[in-house]
């Protein structure tokens, strides 16, 4: 049971990374997602492009934008708009 276990865990801990278009990758989430008419999705500035892993990279993207459209306030039968930008830090050295 348990090299099972350490089996599935080193499989799973595996990433396949490969250069990634964050742009086109958050556009199909959100086309996935398909939100409510009176939630407005927008990004607002160019998305990196970076070495991830694409499976993971689509979960996180999916799990940000459908947490804030559910936690968004739609009671109120106005519109939202949900705004994805990206800001780079600059790196310091120490």
């Amino acid at each position: 049971m348990r090299l099972l276990v350490e089996v599935n865990s080193s499989t799973f801990l595996r990433e396949k990374k490969e250069r990634l278009n964050l742009n086109l990758l958050v556009k199909d989430v959100i086309d996935n997602i398909t939100p409510l008419d009176r939630i407005k999705i927008t990004i607002e500035n160019e998305l990196p492009d970076v070495l991830r892993d694409s499976v993971r990279m689509e979960q996180v993207f999916q799990n940000l934008i459908g947490n804030a459209i559910k936690f968004m306030d739609k009671e109120r039968g106005r519109g939202s708009i949900l705004e994805i930008q990206c800001f780079r830090k600059k790196r310091r050295k120490i």
